[in-house]
């Protein structure tokens, strides 16, 4: 496929799709840099997740493409300084499901391990999802995770690899959404959290020791917004921060919170006492 008179990858072909070639392509205005020689990674479909492994060397991603019985529902791990695919990773289609898409991935704290969240439908139309940890380097499966009715659309790791966080939304027309903790090593779920507002990659974040997760609420319709400090092993609230939190992190050393708003202000705060530190003025939403 060609689009802007460049080429691209397409990831509909179930073979390794060849690098895209060099050419002079001048970075846009904002841009920083370009990943690979100009004109990058380009999918064929909307990129729907993907993450770095830890050592920044390897990339893992999936698209938004999907048809009814067969799709690119897969991930592709890329060499970041190549721009090479290097392997994929793909579900076996269940009977009686359809428009299979895999909506997130993850890497392992270890390097070596990758998830995939691969979301499809049943008859009724009700989501369901597939999680499983592969091999990055040989593509074969490890484990799979106790299956959920619903969608993820976000997965993220505790740094000590232990703990899996995913944010899911059920579909429908109530359309719950939830936050879930799995044990990695069981492959098991361990507490069901309430989301604060749309749950997703900006707005949950772990302590970097993994013993914290921090939730925002992103939506600024909800009544009641806030952000909230959870203890991961238990659930229980530790601490919450009234207002429409958009996107949360630790600083490194763990002992302060900061949160940017829909206000137009990212907000400090000391995470044991829960006193407001610093307020950041923007001119437009901090998100």
């Amino acid at each position: 496929a060609r689009h802007g008179g460049e080429k691209e990858i397409d990831v509909s072909s179930t073979q390794v799709p060849p690098s895209p070639p060099a050419a002079d392509d001048p970075l846009p205005s904002t841009a920083l840099a370009r990943l690979g020689p100009a004109p990058g990674l380009r999918f064929a479909g909307h990129l729907t997740s993907f993450d770095f492994s830890p050592d920044g060397e390897r990339l893992i991603t999936t698209t938004g493409v999907s048809s009814m019985v067969s799709s690119n529902s897969k991930a592709w791990l890329w060499d970041v300084k190549t721009d090479r695919p290097i392997q994929t990773f793909e579900e076996d289609l269940l009977p009686r499901y359809y428009y299979p898409i895999m909506s997130a991935v993850a890497f392992h704290p270890d390097g070596q391990t990758v998830l995939t969240c691969q979301s499809h439908y049943d008859a009724k139309g009700t989501s369901h999802t597939l999680m499983s940890l592969w091999d990055a380097a040989s593509g074969k499966k490890r484990m799979s995770f106790q299956p959920l009715q619903a969608r993820i659309l976000f997965a993220q790791f505790s740094r000590d690899g232990n703990t899996l966080v995913t944010a899911s939304e059920l579909e429908g027309p109530r359309g719950e959404r939830s936050v879930r903790l799995w044990d990695v090593e069981k492959g098991r779920m361990k507490l069901v959290l309430p989301a604060p507002g749309r749950p997703g990659k900006e707005n949950i974040t772990f302590s970097p020791d993994g013993h914290t997760l921090f939730l925002g609420s992103e939506d600024s319709d909800k009544g009641n917004p806030s952000a909230r400090l959870v203890d991961v092993a238990t659930g229980n609230l530790i601490r919450k921060f009234e207002g429409h939190f958009a996107c949360v992190a630790f600083s490194p050393d763990e002992k302060k919170l900061l949160a940017g708003s829909w206000d137009g202000t990212a907000r400090l705060w000391d995470r044991d006492s829960g006193q407001e530190l610093k307020i950041f003025k923007h001119v437009e939403h901090v998100f």
